[in-house]
């Protein structure tokens, strides 16, 4: 496998645009990163820096724009 375009290559407003975008319309991570020519860890690692997920033991959990609700308060 050859390394991506822009492997190594900041983000620009514009890249986390699309980045953003494309995590919002569902594309897949696979799908996202060939698209930007990137690595998966690369997007992985952006999107959590952009605050779309969140990284739990290597688990990447997409992060829920509902606040925390008190449970107790439901009672």
């Amino acid at each position: 496998m050859s390394t991506p375009v822009n492997h190594g290559r900041s983000w620009t407003d514009e890249a986390n645009a699309d980045l953003r975008s494309m995590f919002e319309q569902g594309l897949a991570l696979e799908v996202i990163a060939a698209k930007m020519d990137r690595t998966q860890g690369a997007i992985c690692g952006q999107m959590e820096r952009l605050k779309l997920v969140v990284n739990f033991g290597g688990v990447i959990h997409r992060m829920d724009p509902t606040p925390w609700v008190d449970l107790r308060k439901l009672r």
